[in-house]
């Protein structure tokens, strides 16, 4: 009776039931406990409603006790709550069931209504065939699949192969926490669910399906072949996970991670190298060495990507703003980020480099065309605006290359002072200001001329005197094929 009452309690003092509702569900319809309300399905507990709704008001003849909507969403969010205790193996509180939970998980499984009651869930595909030449990354594709995979009563399949099988778990977060403390009811189940009882019996059988069509006319079978019988996906899981990824694997793993790291190098110059493929080489190397049991700290891969960029001359500034930051000096991931920076802006400063230089051969003014009447065709002399090669470059106060444009926003608003803003746009106004202009043609002596530019980078006077020769002999031409067609026009007549 104690229990009934603790329960009417928490019904109308925390989730602000009424009490003439609290009443007639413990004591006419029999829903006086959490698990009380968990063993009713939704279609059940609408009936349910429905009979409170036409039960008469004790405290009112001539009216009935009625449900009100929130009161009606909130009966059923206590089913919710209780099937999800019963799979993760608590027990009901009033500090586990407020009012903010109790929305949190009617929410997830309003928009995931198969999970909770549905008998069946659809799967993903099934990873490749199982390949023993790389038993690492099939292992892997296993577990990915599986992280994505949800089993009879939505629980997600990695529960399968979890490490403990019994409570209580060490460093539990806490009731609906993931590991980093955030909201998770998937995380919840894959950590407390069971290892027994006829739902794990079902996801198991779920599981071994996957691993048998995965390994199943290949040699990785005859290690999971004796799971057959019972399907047992768990047990197979780690017949697998004990040969392929044993500690005779991790040693070699490591080992080829440590060659990855002795032969890698960053230089900016190999064609087709480029820096993500570099950054991405050298955190798979880390990561692999941490999962075969020898961890870096940031510190130490903060020195090994500094030495590793050595080679590249434009990132020095950069090098050493990191070593003289305490806190870039040990942050792995800061320090990526920063020297990502340097090579974005370098290599944007680089394409702008090729870019002016190919537009002080190609802008200069093309020469107008002549305009006497034998057909003359005039080439004009540009002037051009070279870059001057003997400019120092200039860096920003965190070893930026300051240049005349091309950056993100981030780095113009947050990496800049204004000073160093100034710099750029006054490198950009030189740009947009310089540049020659054209030549003006020699005339033909006779005829229509017609005009052609050319890019100035030819010696005038040459252009000169090859506009010269080509107008004579443009005009003799012409002579002599107005001759011939007057002779021509005798003989006919």
């Amino acid at each position: 009776m104690a229990a009934v009452i603790q329960f009417r309690n928490w019904c109308e003092v925390d989730l602000l039931i009424r009490p003439v509702l609290t009443h007639h569900m413990t004591d006419v319809e029999g829903l006086d406990s959490v698990d009380s309300f968990a063993n009713r399905t939704t279609s059940q507990l609408r009936e349910d409603i429905k009979s409170m709704r036409r039960a008469p008001d004790p405290n009112n003849a001539n009216a009935t006790i009625g449900v009100t909507a929130r009161e009606s969403m909130t009966i059923h969010r206590i089913s919710k709550y209780g099937k999800l205790l019963i799979l993760v193996q608590r027990t009901h509180t009033p500090a586990l069931g407020t009012i903010p939970n109790l929305l949190f998980i009617g929410q997830f499984y309003d928009e995931n209504p198969d999970l909770m009651e549905g008998d069946s869930y659809p799967l993903p595909p099934h990873p490749p065939k199982f390949n023993n030449r790389d038993g690492r990354i099939m292992m892997e594709n296993i577990e990915s699949w599986a992280c994505t995979a949800y089993g009879y009563r939505g629980i997600r399949l990695d529960y399968i192969f979890r490490e403990n099988s019994e409570l209580p778990v060490a460093g539990d977060p806490g009731f609906l926490r993931a590991d980093d403390c955030s909201r998770s009811i998937e995380e919840e189940l894959v950590r407390r669910a069971a290892h027994t009882g006829a739902v794990f019996r079902r996801n198991n059988q779920k599981f071994w399906v996957m691993l048998h069509a995965v390994t199943h006319e290949t040699d990785a079978y005859n290690h999971v072949r004796q799971f057959a019988p019972s399907l047992n996906g768990r047990a197979a899981y780690f017949a697998l996970f004990a040969q392929y990824r044993g500690r005779g694997h991790f040693t070699n793993e490591r080992q080829a991670a440590v060659r990855v790291l002795a032969t890698l190098h960053w230089n900016g110059k190999a064609r087709g190298f480029t820096w993500n493929t570099f950054i991405s080489r050298l955190i798979g190397a880390f990561n692999d060495l941490e999962l075969n049991g020898d961890p870096r700290s940031d510190a130490n891969k903060v020195d090994v990507l500094l030495e590793k960029t050595v080679g590249d001359s434009s990132l020095s500034n950069g090098r050493s703003h990191i070593t003289g930051d305490a806190v870039l000096r040990s942050n792995f991931q800061g320090a990526i980020d920063y020297l990502t920076t340097q090579v974005l802006a370098a290599g944007n400063d680089n394409t702008q480099r090729r870019n002016r230089q190919l537009a002080a051969f190609t802008r200069g003014g093309g020469g107008r065309g002549g305009d006497g009447r034998s057909g003359g065709r005039g080439r004009g002399n540009g002037a051009t605006n070279r870059l001057q090669s003997n400019v120092p470059d200039r860096f920003s106060r965190n070893g930026i290359l300051l240049n005349d444009g091309g950056y993100s926003n981030q780095i113009w608003r947050e990496e800049f002072t204004q000073e160093e803003r100034n710099v750029c746009l006054e490198m950009r106004r030189n740009r947009r200001n310089g540049g020659g202009r054209g030549g003006r043609g020699r005339e033909g002596r006779e005829g229509h001329g017609r005009g052609r530019g050319i890019s100035a980078v030819h010696n005038g006077r040459a252009d000169q005197e090859e506009t010269k020769e080509e107008n004579n002999n443009d005009g003799r031409g012409a002579g002599a094929g107005m001759s011939r067609r007057r002779r021509n026009t005798r003989d006919n007549d």
